[in-house]
């Protein structure tokens, strides 16, 4: 049933910086896109990426202000069928719960690397800057294209992401003859029949275990 929902710009506005977008959106029936645009069209300012991750780790973090109203409108009328939440299954409500206690930050020191890093590590020892300042380390190392100063921080990421992995009860298999350059990371009840496959650091920054700070 598609209702309709009036609201103050004061109102929306508190709205989306009280919960994440993706919240609010689903509480008016509205996609994330369409609340975003929503908000865009009547001067309201939003959050911007990371805000909500900068919060939950204690941060600090302020909310942008609400200018005055554009034309002297300060009514939204939302036109959409509410979604209802269903219960999350009982598994995936015990790894988030896990995740939340358990956030996967990168050190700025690493006391025992994992064995693929350390062996990259050793690698990169031996290599050269190009004529662009970086270095490249190829299978069976990690698939890397980094420069001298920002190499340290590589690895770690790397580091942090494959013991991340491993702690959760994945498998880490290092690139060989059969995958290429690509890393698996898969289940082993699985029997690597689904596996990730991470081929890059942007990969592993994009990946939904990794949070970096």
């Amino acid at each position: 049933m598609t209702t309709t929902i009036t609201l103050s710009r004061r109102d929306l506005y508190e709205a989306v910086w009280a919960e994440p977008m993706t919240t609010t959106a689903s509480r008016y029936g509205l996609s994330d896109r369409g609340l975003a645009k929503l908000c865009e069209r009547h001067q309201i300012p939003v959050p911007a990426r990371g805000y909500w991750r900068r919060k939950e780790t204690g941060q600090p973090v302020t909310p942008d202000p609400l200018p005055e109203a554009p034309a002297a409108v300060d009514k939204i009328e939302l036109s959409a069928t509410p979604v209802s939440e269903e219960p999350l299954h009982p598994l995936v409500e015990q790894q988030l719960a896990y995740e939340r206690a358990h956030l996967i930050t990168v050190p700025d020191r690493v006391a025992r690397s994992h064995r693929l890093v350390a062996r990259t590590r050793d690698h990169l020892k031996e290599r050269r800057p190009a004529d662009d300042g970086t270095m490249r380390t190829y299978a069976p190392n990690l698939r890397l294209r980094v420069s001298k100063l920002q190499a340290g921080r590589a690895l770690r990421i790397f580091d942090t992401l494959f013991k991340a992995c491993e702690e959760r009860g994945f498998t880490i298999t290092p690139p060989d003859e059969k995958n290429g350059e690509k890393i698996l990371v898969h289940d082993d009840d699985e029997r690597t029949t689904r596996a990730d496959v991470l081929s890059s650091l942007a990969d592993l920054q994009n990946c939904s275990l990794f949070r970096p700070v």
